[in-house]
């Protein structure tokens, strides 16, 4: 029995590195009027370009991941009229020609999209991108966009084929816990 305690221990101890090795805690992300949780092993991205977001009027940028390409950002941005179940419909086909547009300019496409996606009770939509264009890299990823009143709440989760699986995972738990506080 005494012989089995300290590999009893041994073992426990090798799964809990495994498992927070393989980002099973998770970080949690409050402000801006949300929160969400991401995977343990990421880390806020502070020293992204976010010339376009600005030049867009983003009201908030954040941004979390395994590097500066492989990540997650979340942008805020306000809109001119408040987004009502009459102007979805509108709003889904003027979105998909926009994200076609900077798809191609990227010199990727979209796969699929828009399909209705559940997203912290707010009606959503999203879009799978293939083949973007990031700097020296090309990314595929999910672009997500919500909307309550004025207010637009874009996701876009890029990853590179190398980091498919850690990036999607993380940003299904993004998806999955992402709050509004207000």
């Amino acid at each position: 029995m005494r012989v089995l305690v300290p590999q009893r221990v041994a073992v426990i101890t090798t799964a809990a590195l495994l498992l927070a090795a393989c980002g099973s805690r998770a970080n949690r992300f409050t402000g801006h009027g949300y929160t969400f949780d991401y995977p343990g092993n990421w880390t806020p991205r502070s020293n992204l370009a976010f010339a376009a977001a600005a030049a867009a009027g983003a009201l908030s940028k954040e941004a979390v991941g395994l590097d500066g390409v492989n990540l997650v950002v979340v942008l805020t941005t306000r809109l001119a009229q408040p987004v009502t179940s009459q102007v979805l419909p509108r709003l889904e086909v003027q979105a998909s020609n926009d994200i076609r547009e900077v798809a191609a300019r990227g010199g990727g496409t979209v796969a699929r999209g828009p399909q209705p996606i559940p997203f912290g009770g707010l009606p959503a939509f999203v879009f799978d991108l293939s083949g973007i264009r990031v700097g020296r890299a090309t990314v595929d990823g999910r672009l997500l966009l919500a909307f309550r009143g004025r207010t637009e709440y874009l996701l876009f989760c890029q990853h590179t084929a190398q980091r498919t699986d850690e990036v999607e995972s993380g940003c299904d738990q993004i998806v999955r816990t992402f709050r509004l506080t207000v």
